[in-house]
């Protein structure tokens, strides 16, 4: 047994051919910190993030620039759009492990700091930042920046210095 598996035991021992498998699914790795990688960020998880160009959904931003570099390199390469990686859905209130709840509209955080940065600029405020191209408007610059950049593949750079 190897000493990685008897101090954890949570951790998965190399199978008789050397490679690292997952308890859950199944799948084998080559090294054990691929095997954690995969069980941090893929197994049982949704895709979150989508490619601009077409359907297709990795669970890994690095997957989705593979993708885009292979199968969209034409539409990448022209200068057209940016690589943007978006979020899928959000999750609701109820379903964040979260300490922090915000006693005005529920949202909740995992961060003390997050929350305070919520109560002073979003709870109840007014969103203050417009996009000059349609009528979107954002309580923060930065996810006006998102914004920009997933529907117009537009930098804010180019609107405000």
């Amino acid at each position: 047994m190897v000493l990685s598996t008897v101090l954890n035991p949570s951790r998965s021992a190399p199978t008789s051919s050397g490679a690292f498998k997952c308890d859950v699914c199944g799948h084998t790795y080559k090294h054990s910190r691929s095997l954690r990688k995969h069980e941090r960020f893929e197994c049982g998880k949704e895709p979150q993030f989508v490619c601009v160009y077409c359907p297709y959904k990795a669970k890994l931003r690095g997957n989705l620039r593979k993708h885009i570099m292979v199968k969209h390199r034409e539409e990448w390469t022209s200068g057209a759009a940016k690589i943007y990686v978006q979020k899928t859905k959000k999750k609701a209130p109820g379903e964040i492990p979260s300490r922090f709840r915000c006693d005005t509209c529920g949202k909740s955080y995992k961060l003390k700091s997050s929350i305070r940065e919520h109560k002073k600029y979003e709870c109840m405020k007014e969103p203050q930042f417009g996009c000059p191209a349609c009528p979107y408007r954002a309580k923060l610059k930065g996810n006006l920046k998102k914004h920009m950049l997933s529907k117009h593949c537009l930098g804010i750079d180019k609107y405000f210095s």
